[in-house]
């Protein structure tokens, strides 16, 4: 599956031979449908447009390419009204460690996708996941990567010199790897590049996401450079698997500042940004799940005018004034 008619082609075949099955398990409310739309350039809340301004994504042209291609998916039975209202994840992955769906969406990682196999291996000893390459005919995409969370000493903290000892270790590299990837020389040895090579003990431990939570519990990420977790997610993996995941890495550019620069939720702009969030996701289900062209269409210019109504406009200029700010203020 090499493009999107590709991708379309062999779901409906999956449909054609079990006809019982949710063939795109669009139950995970983090992931839901999110790759479909990011194939077509959807993939950030905020966007350049082709003159440079900052663009609210759902007013772009991309957006529209995207919910069409999944209302076709949904006309076409590839996944139900009613598995767009589950709202635990849990709930979907279980269908997913169940074989009841052909196409499940996670985190696209080489250890998480070897979690994913092991437990459902565990229901259907036969079944295989493999990740899903990005279409060779997909639109370049965006990231507004710009860190994860920040690490805080409250007000309250009744020891702050301890607290600063114990986030001044976690910040130095011994602290960094010991919190992420466990004690060196017991399950882990550093290779002559400075890799880790991870002990057989932790490994197999990693196939198994609880076992590794109860086991090693690593999963706090205090003070983690990007290097540092990118070593344990491809350290010790199958160079075929590498290279799937390899091949998707051109596509996506990190502009960090289209996040930094979104408003504070209490200013004019945030408000509206807020506004906009939570009538979404309700605007989303009617249009993937339209009836007919005449009925999509007819969401569709709805959804804009709504979101003009909640002032788009606005929040677009705000983004396109402040955007450039920011990047002279951290130098992106």
């Amino acid at each position: 599956m090499t493009t999107m008619d590709d991708i379309m082609k062999v779901m409906l075949q999956v449909k054609e031979a079990y006809p019982d099955m949710q063939v795109v398990n669009a139950g995970n409310p983090t992931w839901r449908l999110r790759p479909f739309k990011e194939w077509m350039g959807n993939s950030n809340d905020f966007l350049y447009d082709e003159n440079g301004n900052v663009i609210y994504c759902d007013t772009a042209d991309s957006f529209y390419d995207g919910v069409k291609y999944i209302n076709e998916m949904y006309r076409n039975g590839l996944f139900s009204e009613e598995n767009l209202a589950i709202i635990n994840e849990d709930d979907a992955k279980q269908q997913a460690l169940n074989g009841n769906c052909f196409i499940y969406e996670w985190n696209a990682r080489p250890n998480q996708l070897t979690q994913l196999n092991t437990e459902t291996q565990k229901n259907i000893p036969d079944a295989e996941w493999a990740c899903l390459e990005v279409p060779d005919d997909a639109a370049a995409m965006t990231r507004a990567n710009a860190g994860w969370s920040g690490v805080f000493i409250s007000k309250n903290c009744k020891n702050p010199e301890a607290a600063i000892k114990v986030i001044s270790y976690l910040n130095s590299e011994e602290g960094r790897h010991l919190a992420l990837w466990g004690r060196e020389g017991i399950d882990y040895t550093l290779t002559e590049n400075g890799a880790p090579s991870f002990s057989e003990e932790w490994q197999e431990a990693y196939k198994d996401s609880k076992v590794m939570t109860e086991k090693y519990n690593n999963g706090y990420f205090l003070c983690t450079t990007e290097l540092d977790e990118l070593y344990l997610y491809y350290a010790d993996v199958d160079p075929e698997v590498v290279a799937s995941f390899e091949k998707n890495m051109d596509k996506y550019t990190n502009y960090p500042e289209l996040s930094v620069a979104v408003p504070t939720s209490d200013s004019d702009p945030g408000i509206i940004y807020n506004k906009i969030k939570e009538a979404r996701e309700a605007e989303y289900v009617k249009l993937y799940t339209a009836a007919s062209d005449e009925e999509f269409e007819k969401v569709y210019q709805d959804y804009m005018n709504l979101l003009e109504k909640i002032g788009v406009n606005e929040l677009n200029s705000y983004m396109t004034e402040r955007v450039p700010e920011i990047k002279e203020l951290y130098g992106f």
